[in-house]
């Protein structure tokens, strides 16, 4: 109990206090988030609505307490003109709950008071000068002004596991517990259960109790979901197939939108292609933590990053983290050991922003397969690398089996 206690204190330390020392602000970080903040100050002067998710999951609750379904017309939800509420039974009972005893005035205060909070948190952390900060700044190009109006509660769940994963490096059961939160109301974030894979004070075998429970965990909660009401369970699935097939909204640029390009729509295929791709990317992942020899930190972060690759249909509210990985992926081709390597940083760096930049301006699906080449490219030049020097195939099991890494 105490070791929880002081692990939490340690998380709210690092959430919400910053070393003034290693917080000052660079020219390129400045250039690189000027697009994001201006693009605010243009989406608000557009009069579009902000915070239309953040209404769809106030106006589910007000259903409940209504005593109609989550996923019925928004006839109780006064002037909301809210996004289209795709998340299962649980999330909205659990709102209402909560709005019972607060009102929905009190939930939509609270919830822009977390999400304001965390998001300034991750701006601070993406432009904190550290020994990254340049090789983090190209990517900032890509956060997106009008998804941030949205409200999204990814946004919300993606820099909270952010920062208790990097706070829990040592004590894995708070990062446990927000995953399986975050799995619950959103189940694409089971995806976040790969992160105890790249724990290296761990043990393999504990990190894959870790994941598997974790998985278990959210596949038993939306179980007892079905179990409950398997009526609304249904409607849900119906939503999500009818938002899928569709709605412009989740067209995105992740897997399942790379896919997509080529044709394929089909449940069964996609997940033939999907299980090969997660396997690689994790592989490769692994392999960087191995091979550049990564402190317990950057492999964390890392391993963030390789999760968000992994998240099938990912979208701009997605990505506010994406940048802090893909900062350890550009910096750790310093390992590899290329003639004339000074050039070589200079070309990774360049490509960065200009991949970012592309990315930025013409969709992110452009950015995301360029993520995925530098994690294949470094991966595999690492491993190449070793097999040269040591004149075999490396071990990847024995460096990241623990302590002995």
């Amino acid at each position: 109990m105490g070791q929880t206690y002081h692990q939490i204190c340690f998380f709210i330390k690092k959430l919400f206090f910053v070393n003034q020392r290693n917080f000052s602000i660079s020219i390129l970080p400045i250039i690189c988030i000027l697009p994001f903040i201006s693009g605010i100050f243009v989406e608000y002067t557009k009069n579009i609505r902000e915070f239309i998710d953040t209404e769809a999951i106030v106006c589910a609750g007000q259903n409940v307490l209504a005593h109609v379904s989550p996923y019925a017309p928004a006839i109780n939800c006064g002037r909301m003109i809210p996004a289209r509420f795709v998340y299962p039974p649980i999330t909205a009972r659990i709102e209402s709950i909560i709005q019972s005893h607060i009102g929905s005035t009190g939930i939509v205060v609270i919830y822009g008071f977390i999400y304001f909070t965390i998001f300034l948190a991750i701006m601070r952390a993406a432009l904190q000068k550290d020994h990254l900060l340049y090789w983090r700044a190209p990517f900032l190009l890509c956060f997106s002004a009008s998804d941030f109006l949205s409200g999204n509660i990814s946004t919300i769940f993606h820099g909270l596991l952010f920062f208790v994963a990097i706070s829990s490096v040592a004590w894995p059961l708070l990062l446990w517990f927000t995953i399986v939160i975050a799995g619950i109301i959103k189940p694409t974030f089971v995806v976040y259960s790969c992160v105890f894979l790249f724990q290296r004070n761990l043990h393999i075998m504990h990190r894959l109790l870790l994941s598997c429970s974790s998985i278990l965990a959210i596949g038993l909660a939306l179980g007892w979901t079905f179990y409950v009401d398997p009526t609304e369970f249904m409607q849900w699935l119906v939503r999500l197939h009818s938002v899928n097939t569709y709605s412009d909204f989740v067209q995105g640029h992740g897997f399942l939108a790379s896919v997509e390009m080529f044709g394929i729509h089909n449940p069964k295929a996609e997940m033939m292609l999907y299980i090969p791709f997660a396997a690689a990317m994790l592989f490769a992942g692994l392999a960087i933590i191995r091979y550049a020899e990564l402190s317990p930190e950057s492999s964390i972060v890392l391993g963030i990053s390789v999760c968000l690759l992994l998240y099938p249909r990912l979208l701009d509210y997605d990505e506010y983290t994406l940048p802090f990985g893909l900062a350890v992926i550009a910096m750790s081709f310093e390992k590899v050991k290329w003639p004339g390597r000074k050039w070589f940083r200079r070309i990774i760096l360049g490509g960065c922003l200009t991949f970012a930049l592309v990315g930025g301006l013409r969709g992110g699906i452009v950015l995301y397969w360029f993520s995925i080449f530098l994690l294949l490219a470094l991966a595999t030049q690492l491993i190449l690398q070793t097999y040269r020097t040591r004149g075999g195939w490396p071990n990847l099991y024995s460096g990241i089996n623990g302590k002995s890494a």
